[in-house]
């Protein structure tokens, strides 16, 4: 069994990284709306069509565009504070 003394080498390179984006990531998407967060995760997470989204959530076609759209830009601006 090995002891590791520095936290930072049992780490490989881009794993701390990509998990500090995932944290960041998650933390934009609790910000958002529950609608927002809902949309956003059923198109983009889940690979859902607009006309299955709608369904699914009860909102219209039209409606998912702009919530996605809104949520999109939403996260872009606290990822680039963040």
């Amino acid at each position: 069994m090995t002891c590791v003394t520095n936290p930072d080498q049992a780490v490989p390179a881009g794993v701390a990284e990509r998990l500090e984006v995932q944290d960041r990531l998650e933390r934009a998407l609790e910000q958002l709306s529950p609608t927002h967060q809902l949309v956003l995760l059923l198109v983009k997470r889940d690979g859902l069509s607009y006309a299955e989204a709608a369904k699914i959530s009860g909102l219209s076609i039209h409606t998912i565009e702009k919530y996605l759209v809104e949520a999109r830009a939403q996260l872009r601006v606290r990822l680039e504070v963040s």
